[in-house]
């Protein structure tokens, strides 16, 4: 019974993480993917700000209203 637990907490434990590794990753992808297309004359910095922008931006063009 025990063991059922840890092996639950184990795989609720490792979807958590690796939800919030993708979420952390996905602006870095985005701004590379820009500056490798426009990279000459339209480069984006690697900086906090710039992550948090592509992150927000990213995140409400996905957003849906759950009713």
């Amino acid at each position: 019974m025990f063991r059922d637990r840890m092996e639950d907490s184990a795989a609720m434990l490792g979807a958590i993480l690796g939800t919030l590794l993708i979420v952390a990753i996905a602006p870095l992808i985005y701004m590379w993917a820009w500056n490798q297309l426009f990279g000459t004359f339209l480069t984006i910095e690697y900086t906090f700000w710039n992550w948090l922008a592509a992150l927000v931006l990213t995140g409400g063009a996905t957003y849906r209203k759950i009713k």
